[in-house]
């Protein structure tokens, strides 16, 4: 199982990614961050190497966020579908969590979900926040 960080308010530009712990110590570059864009990023990191594996970037601020109760859920964590006010949602590896984690979207957790929505009229999920006022536990 992999780690997911996110990165906020991170300034347009190359961004150099490093990262250290016992017996590693390696860096990777971003280039070409857009203000404002979300990027997700896939990495294998060993030793003195970081290599960017894949890296999924919105062109545009097209961002797309629905607040409501979580319906009709399925599949496993982390690739779960499921609806919100009718709208499809799925999550998947690089999905962060705030409130709860992956196994709280239940039937009836209260999320606000932000993500892209392609053609597939599918919301591809970059964050789940839990509300605690609601079912999210």
């Amino acid at each position: 199982m992999g780690a997911h960080f996110q990165l906020n308010n991170v300034p347009p530009g190359d961004v150099r990614l490093h990262f250290t712990a016992t017996g590693v110590n390696a860096s990777a570059m971003l280039a070409g961050v857009a203000d404002q864009q979300h990027v997700q990023v896939t990495l294998s990191v060993s030793g003195s190497t970081a290599t960017i594996l894949a890296d999924v970037r919105d062109l545009s601020d097209s961002s797309v966020e629905v607040e409501g109760a979580v319906a009709a859920v399925s599949g496993a964590c982390p690739a779960v579908t499921f609806t919100v006010k009718g709208t499809n949602v799925t999550t998947g590896p690089m999905t962060t969590y705030s409130g709860g984690i992956c196994s709280t979207i239940t039937a009836g957790a209260s999320v606000e979900v932000r993500g892209l929505m392609p053609s597939d009229k599918t919301l591809a999920a970059w964050s789940v926040k839990f509300d605690k006022g609601g079912n999210g536990k």
